[in-house]
């Protein structure tokens, strides 16, 4: 019996293979830039990924792609003037 997260994931794998593949190039042109400026820590971005809709989900699928390459990835809350923001992926570069 196939499982309702299963189901999702079918519904949505359209497209998504090419969808990764460009937004791994346009991570990498990112990264090189980041690190070139000497940043260790970027956000992890949102693109477009098959049908995905949510900005959350779509930056959750790219971190575990990101993960699955090797990256060292976390999701964390930043504290901005005393307010703490909603959960974020980051990419460490160290």
């Amino acid at each position: 019996m196939i499982t309702p997260k299963q189901l999702k994931r079918k519904t949505l794998e359209n497209g998504i293979k090419d969808d990764l593949s460009k937004a791994l190039m346009e991570f990498e042109k990112e990264v090189l830039q980041a690190v070139n400026n000497g940043k260790i820590k970027i956000v992890v971005p949102a693109p477009t990924i098959g049908k995905i809709f949510y900005h959350d989900e779509k930056q959750d699928a790219f971190a575990e792609e990101l993960i699955k390459l090797g990256f060292k990835c976390k999701k964390e809350s930043i504290n901005c003037g005393g307010v703490i923001q909603s959960p974020s992926w980051y990419v460490y570069f160290i």
